[in-house]
């Protein structure tokens, strides 16, 4: 684990270090943000939030920096947010348990 953490950083300074990233100051501080509570979580959280976090600035901006998308390789593996605490699901907005749709009288079956 300490290895993977050790890595993580590296990775984290390379995209520090990027010049296509140097304007992308909010991916850099959500970035920040996570490696900042690397301790008081489990590994696996820290990948599926960086997972996420990177996954939301690909949607917004259709393109990845080499340097990011190792980072995306190297934590994807690790991403299994099925191994995740129903809370910290829900903090991330996924949906957690079973869903049904909601019941409706005006249905055509009725």
């Amino acid at each position: 684990m300490i290895d993977k953490i050790k890595q993580y950083t590296e990775y984290l300074t390379n995209i520090d270090n990027d010049s296509d990233l140097v304007s992308e100051t909010e991916l850099k501080n959500s970035l920040s943000s996570i490696y900042s509570k690397i301790n008081e979580r489990s590994y696996n959280e820290t990948a599926v939030k960086t997972s996420k976090v990177i996954s939301e600035f690909y949607l917004q901006h259709h393109e990845f920096s080499a340097t990011l998308k190792s980072l995306y390789d190297f934590v994807q593996p690790d991403a299994d947010s099925e191994k995740l605490d129903s809370s910290v699901k829900r903090d991330l907005g996924m949906p957690s348990g079973y869903v049904r749709s909601p019941l409706n009288k005006d249905s055509a079956l009725n």
